[in-house]
């Protein structure tokens, strides 16, 4: 079975209530790919790809996700993907906004995922679940990004993502009639 639900998972300090929507939505499917963006790798959710514009950092990422995967009983398989740099994976053509959350959404897409989900990733400037400087994001970094694409296949559980998006909920993702 190939998987076709991709949950890209950023930073924000909503990250934690997004999950739990997460679970709620999905209570019994395990059955999709996990990005874990930049430091949402110190969460305790399973990354099957680590995901960062940063590609100078991108071993930390992954150093980080190997202390979790230790710490959890994971088995350490996970890929790394940055745009520039030294990653498993490096995608050059895909900048996204200027924001890592974005660029895990393009790489989702490049990969032909047929449905995204974003969890932590509102794009609306609110701190970091670690205690990280707030982000001026005024109030999304580059609305074209967002909006002249076809954003048909994402959505958000919060912030300026989900007002531009709309929120996942089961007939999306089912591909019933009231999308």
């Amino acid at each position: 079975m190939i998987c076709k639900t991709a949950v890209v998972v950023g930073s924000a300090q909503c990250v934690f209530e997004d999950l739990a929507k997460l679970q709620a939505l999905l209570p019994d499917r395990k059955d999709y790919i996990v990005f874990s963006v930049n430091f949402a790798s110190m969460l305790p959710i399973k990354p099957n790809y680590i995901v960062g514009m940063h590609g100078a950092y991108i071993d930390t990422y992954k150093n980080i996700a190997c202390i979790k995967a230790e710490e959890f009983g994971w088995i350490k398989n996970f890929y790394t993907v940055s745009s520039f740099g030294h990653a498993d994976y490096v995608y050059k053509d895909l900048g996204g906004d200027g924001t890592s959350g974005r660029f895990a959404v393009d790489v989702a897409l490049k990969l032909r995922f047929k449905k995204i989900l974003l969890c932590g990733v509102p794009i609306d400037g609110t701190d970091r679940f670690y205690g990280d400087i707030k982000h001026d994001y005024a109030p999304l970094i580059n609305y074209k990004e967002w909006t002249e694409q076809d954003n048909s296949k994402v959505r958000s559980f919060s912030g300026n993502t989900k007002k531009l998006l709309g929120e996942p909920t089961e007939a999306w993702l089912t591909g019933g009639k009231n999308e």
